[in-house]
């Protein structure tokens, strides 16, 4: 019998401790549960007492949003006072080291995602014995993946410090070994991330938040206490080490509270190995190309119109980016949710993305009008005139894009849960060569204007509705808009109906995660190239 489907006559089956049965009743919201639930039919609840899916995910988004604000809170009050202890030089190296770090956990391979898909499924199959099996998987090779990782970043540890980094003689001892150190937690970074995929496949972000709160605190707390302490930065990158094995910890026993009677069974196998990694790989590809559309126009900017223009261009994004926080909490909540939907919910899943959608462009409208209305006013008060007199124009076109980007969060997530992720890969893919030629022509063509007529962006792209429904088993209707999108009249190019037939060519299935937020910070950039 296959290793993913045998299950045993005497063994306990696993049930999900539903957030009802939960021995944290304070993360308990029901008061922000009723919007997603929708006036149409539902499902029955689950089994255990759990809520049904609508209201479920709505609660694990306020539970989401809630474990990345504190976090947040934290670092604003730490940061000054890591800055003073360490002195900048330090803090410097100390950030850079975050980054790499962040840059390495590329050696997830994207199983995290991959993970909490296939769990969520065999949970909601009741099939026990194939969710510890994939669990128990993809949390050994994940480990086996980061002692990888870890041993490649310490080989790398000289020419980081020396060619790389550029460290300073006094700081190159100091930073060699913290640097070391540091690749000695990556495969517990590695690991966390995969039991924290197992957590979040049981739909129990309570449990998850309340690991990931102190945890994503400490990084900041650890230093802020230790460094006015005297401690270097090799100490409290050992600190840091610390709270990462308890985080580890403290994931497996939520694992445990979580799914009673769930214990860790390896029975490696290609077969069953094999569909992680093809899921994981393809998330992998999104993960890594994703990040540099980010950040390649800043460089192309930078050559073109002078670091001058980036400051001005990197202060409003990451400030505006931060409107973020909310569509990744929705899509986090919901991608489990989703992959957990048998054949019989299919229908529900679809109506659960289509009010998502909805909530969520009704909860990111207020705020994105108001930055757009009062730009300058609120740069001003934030980063003082000069960068007002320069940014205004960029944070509003970044707003809206913000605001598109946001949306494309849950179609993305959803084509995930229906075990297409090559689909956003493959546009990714198609996108990055075309990235650099196309911004640095915009960039130079706009020089000397004083700004951008943003206006005409929307008819030249098709509808976020179009990306979301072409070809996918997502109706229309899951996605509609109330009236036609402007412009389906003045010609065949700009009509939902041919937008889907082209996506539906190119990928032979769902369209991809749209990213019409990204050509808008291709306008923003022209913008503050101008100034």
């Amino acid at each position: 019998m296959s290793d993913l489907t045998s299950v045993s006559h005497n063994e306990r089956p696993l049930r999900v401790r539903s957030l009802r049965q939960s021995p944290f009743p304070a993360l308990y919201f029901s008061t922000v549960t009723a919007p997603l639930s929708g006036a149409g039919a539902s499902p029955p609840p689950l089994a255990g007492g759990q809520l049904s899916p609508g209201p479920l995910v709505a609660r694990n988004t306020v539970l989401n949003v809630f474990g990345q604000l504190v976090p947040i809170a934290v670092g604003l009050v730490a940061i000054p006072i890591i800055t003073r202890a360490l002195g900048d030089a330090r803090f410097g190296l100390l950030g850079l080291m975050w980054a790499v770090l962040g840059y390495f956990s590329v050696f997830d391979l994207g199983l995290g995602r991959a993970t909490t898909k296939f769990v969520a499924e065999r949970l909601a199959q009741r099939d026990d014995a194939a969710a510890r099996r994939i669990a128990t998987l993809s949390v050994a090779c994940q480990t086996a993946v980061g002692i990888v990782g870890g041993a490649i970043l310490a080989a790398l540890v000289p020419s980081l410090v020396m060619s790389v980094l550029k460290v300073p003689d006094a700081l190159r001892g100091e930073a060699r070994a913290a640097l070391l150190w540091l690749a000695l937690s990556l495969p517990l970074v590695v690991l966390s991330l995969s039991l924290r995929g197992v957590l979040e496949a049981t739909q129990r972000f309570d449990l998850v938040n309340l690991v990931r709160i102190p945890g994503s605190a400490a990084t900041f707390l650890v230093p802020a206490i230790a460094a006015p302490l005297g401690t270097g930065l090799p100490g409290i990158v050992v600190l840091l080490l610390g709270v990462r094995i308890l985080t580890c910890w403290a994931t497996a026993v939520a694992i445990r509270r979580a799914l009673p009677g769930f214990r860790w069974e390896l029975r490696a196998s290609w077969a069953a190995l094999r569909p992680l990694l093809s899921y994981g790989g393809w998330v992998t590809v999104s993960n890594f190309v994703s990040p540099l559309l980010t950040y390649l126009e800043r460089f192309v900017l930078g050559s073109i119109a002078g670091l001058a223009a980036v400051a001005y261009y990197t202060a409003p994004y990451e400030a505006v980016n931060r409107l973020l926080i909310l569509p990744a909490s929705l899509s986090t909540a919901l991608f489990p949710a989703v992959s957990g939907a048998g054949a019989g919910q299919q229908a529900h899943a679809q109506q659960l993305l289509g009010r998502s959608v909805r909530y969520l462009l009704l909860a990111m409208a207020a705020p994105v009008v108001l930055v757009i209305a009062f730009p300058r006013e609120l740069l001003t008060v934030w980063l003082g005139a000069t960068f007002a007199a320069h940014g205004a124009d960029a944070v509003r076109i970044l707003a809206a894009g913000i605001l598109v980007n946001g949306l494309a969060h849950l179609p993305y997530v959803y084509l995930l849960g229906q075990g297409r992720p090559d689909v956003p890969a493959k546009f990714h893919l198609l996108e990055l060569p075309l990235e650099r030629p196309v911004a640095r022509g915009r960039v130079r063509r706009q020089r000397g204007r004083a700004g951008v007529d943003a206006a005409g962006h929307g008819g030249r792209r098709p509808p976020l509705r179009s990306r979301v429904a072409a070809r996918t088993r997502v109706p229309p209707s899951a996605t509609r808009t109330p009236r036609r999108p402007r412009g389906c009249g003045r010609g065949r190019s700009r009509c939902p109906g041919h937008w889907r037939r082209r996506l539906a060519r190119a990928t032979g299935g769902p369209a991809h995660r749209a990213r019409g937020g990204h050509r808008v910070r291709v306008r923003a950039v022209r913008v503050v190239g101008c100034a």
